[in-house]
């Protein structure tokens, strides 16, 4: 036997009591709910005791196909097609019990300023400051307001955080036309009636952050006219109605991460004109339209990293003309196009770490005049476009790591001039040209490390003479003739390095030696054959053939050699450097 009258519950919110079998002919359900006996706690228990399959419930629309009772088509039309109605009857189920919980909340005494109000108040259980008028409950384990508690009208800041308490009656804060501040933040809040903040008309800050709350009445903002500050972040929010912020046009910060969005309504921030920080981080958002920001002519600060993004419309940040942060990391994004970016003109940090971009335009970067954080790493790129970042002249860190990088040319940071910090660690970097680094006039702080070099370039470090901290380790490095320029530099700039000192990878017995300790003896011992590719100054090893020269351990002999072609030599004249 099902019971038509929760049936009728669910989907036209009036209670039927009589009950039906499903063979019967249906009646025409015309019961006002104030001839129904039943108490809201009896419709609950009815509710979950009938809470049936979806193959009952499909069993059900196929009689309802047959019927010509208009109320009934009607209610049809309301039933669930996906299939996953069980499903549909729990949600419906959960959104009255919490509803039905928040009517039946017991309240607190709201009273009238006067002369012994917030003596009154001090009666309670919370903490009251008659000077400051503010009350504070946090960390009481309240599970609900306490009865016996007074609460003048003219308080002015209310912290009811890091509680237990899952929902408000609508008349909690009623008369509290004064307050200013509320923070309900870190309980378990579930739900909210959409008018339990209708008379707060002076409230500039409220804080919901680390609850339960999943769905917004898009009236629950509607009268606060002067909100500032919402924090809504740490919730289980999945959906934003259009107009949820329409109301509240002086609000400067929203914060909505770690949330369950899905999708970015079009239009959602257009009457907020005012907001200068606007935190979607972490959600499940995928696209983002191209009037998503539009009017937004004073926001600074964008944070949409962590979420889902994999389409991005060109235009997108078109309108945000004032915006100095822009956070991407940890998303999907796998192009950057010329026109992303064209009228960001006063963006200083652009952080797209962790996506999946395996190529930028030329001129993406173009009209960042003002950028001075970059950041690239965790990517797809494997090479840097010439020219990129030619009017970055005010960039100072650039982060390059984790890319599949092998080679860079030398063209690769032209107009650089002020970077200090260069990131290029954990690529696949096997080699790049030697005068890479020569833009880089200021550079103070340099990664190669974890890459493949197995040697560097002759004289690569030798054109920044700001530089304070190298970090080399992790690289495979091979220590023959080619690693001489990396040893000498590595005995007269020891202390620049950032991490331990570069080992040998081979060749054979000096393979886990410090290439720092090693001697010319020990390096290009017994490898002429390879020294063409070292001409036009090539190290000689003391005692050789060509001669024999003063004992200086700590000294490297060399010779000029003008040469055709190996191993004629035309001159010799020796040359020492210090090793």
């Amino acid at each position: 036997m099902i019971k038509l009258r929760l049936i009728y519950f669910l989907f036209s919110m009036i209670i039927q009591v009589k009950s039906i079998p499903l063979y019967n002919p249906l009646p025409k359900i015309l019961i006002n709910p104030r001839d129904c006996p039943l108490n809201a706690c009896e419709v609950i228990k009815i509710f979950a005791e009938h809470l049936f399959s979806a193959k009952a419930f499909d069993e059900i629309r196929e009689k309802y196909k047959y019927l010509n009772n208009p109320t009934i088509s009607e209610n049809h039309q309301k039933l669930p097609n996906n299939g996953d109605t069980e499903n549909e009857l729990k949600i419906r189920l959960l959104d009255v019990e919490r509803r039905l919980r928040s009517v039946e909340q017991p309240n607190w005494m709201i009273i009238p300023e006067s002369d012994d109000a917030w003596d009154k108040c001090t009666e309670g259980v919370c903490r009251c400051h008659a000077t400051i008028k503010s009350l504070s409950c946090w960390r009481t384990e309240m599970l609900h307001l306490p009865q016996l508690q007074v609460i003048p009208t003219n308080i002015i800041k209310i912290d009811l955080s890091t509680n237990h308490l899952s929902t408000l009656n609508k008349d909690s804060f009623k008369g509290l036309t004064h307050l200013i501040e509320l923070d309900m933040s870190n309980n378990r809040f579930d739900y909210l009636p959409f008018d339990v903040f209708e008379d707060l008309d002076s409230l500039e800050i409220v804080r919901l952050q680390k609850n339960k709350i999943e769905h917004f009445d898009y009236r629950i903002f509607l009268k606060l006219r002067n909100l500032v500050i919402l924090d809504a972040s740490d919730n289980q929010i999945q959906s934003l109605p259009q107009n949820l912020f329409d109301s509240i046009r002086k609000v400067t910060a929203i914060n909505l991460s770690n949330n369950k969005i899905e999708e970015f309504p079009a239009g959602l921030l257009k009457e907020t004109h005012e907001l200068e920080e606007f935190d979607i981080s972490k959600n499940k958002i995928k696209k983002l339209k191209e009037n998503s920001f539009e009017r937004l002519h004073r926001l600074r600060h964008l944070l949409l990293g962590e979420n889902e993004i994999e389409t991005i419309d060109e235009n997108v940040f078109h309108h945000l003309v004032t915006l100095e942060k822009l956070v991407l990391t940890g998303n999907r994004i796998k192009l950057i196009p010329n026109q992303l970016f064209m009228n960001l003109t006063k963006l200083i940090k652009l952080d797209l770490r962790h996506n999946q971009i395996s190529k930028i335009y030329s001129s993406a970067f173009l009209t960042l005049t003002q950028l001075e954080d970059l950041n690239l790493g965790q990517n797809n790129l494997v090479s840097i476009p010439s020219g990129l970042f030619i009017n970055n002249s005010r960039l100072r860190k650039l982060t390059l790591f984790s890319n599949n990088f092998t080679r860079l040319e030398k063209s690769a940071f032209i107009g650089l001039s002020n970077v200090s910090n260069l990131l290029l660690n954990n690529n696949n970097l096997k080699d790049f040209d030697s005068e890479l680094f020569v833009p880089l006039k200021n550079l103070v702080k340099l990664r190669l490390d974890s890459n493949k070099l197995m040697f560097l370039p002759s004289r690569c470090l030798d054109q920044n003479p700001k530089l304070l901290s190298v970090k080399l380790g992790k690289n495979p490095w091979h220590c023959d003739c080619r690693a001489i320029y990396l040893a000498r530099w590595l005995r007269v700039n020891g202390t620049k390095l950032w991490d331990s000192e570069p080992t040998c990878r081979g060749p054979g017995a000096l393979s886990g030696q410090s290439l720092i300790s090693l001697r010319f003896i020990h390096i290009c011992d017994g490898q002429w054959a390879s020294m063409v590719s070292l001409s036009p100054r090539l190290p000689i090893r003391k005692h050789s053939i060509l001669g024999q020269f003063d004992e200086q351990p700590d000294f490297l002999s060399f010779y000029d050699i003008s040469t055709e072609r190996m191993p004629k030599v035309s001159s010799v004249s020796p040359i020492y450097e210090d090793y």
